[in-house]
């Protein structure tokens, strides 16, 4: 009976010590998980501000394309015109 009964308070000490070593891992666990949310937000955010920055480094490409475009329409028609102003009759 005496055998039995320590068998028994054996297996309720190993199951306690069992259920508190997963407890403990369990609460590990959950604080692995805040922060690697908190390091996933924190890329997140990273992320979104550098794409900020690209986006308005690629506007401001285009306006800068769209201008040298259009000094390069001018340059181009003011050739043409002073092309077209050599061309023409020579007068004496």
């Amino acid at each position: 009976m005496k055998a039995e009964t320590r068998r028994a308070d054996q297996a309720e000490k190993r199951e306690t010590a069992t259920a508190a070593n997963l407890q403990d891992q369990i609460a590990e666990l959950k604080k692995e998980v805040a922060s690697v949310r908190e390091e996933a937000k924190t890329a997140r955010l990273a992320t979104a501000g550098e794409a900020e920055k690209w986006r308005e480094t690629v506007a401001l490409e285009h306006k800068r394309n769209a201008e040298l475009q259009s000094e390069r329409d001018n340059l181009a028609e003011r050739l043409a015109a002073l092309e077209a102003t050599e061309k023409g009759p020579h007068r004496l």
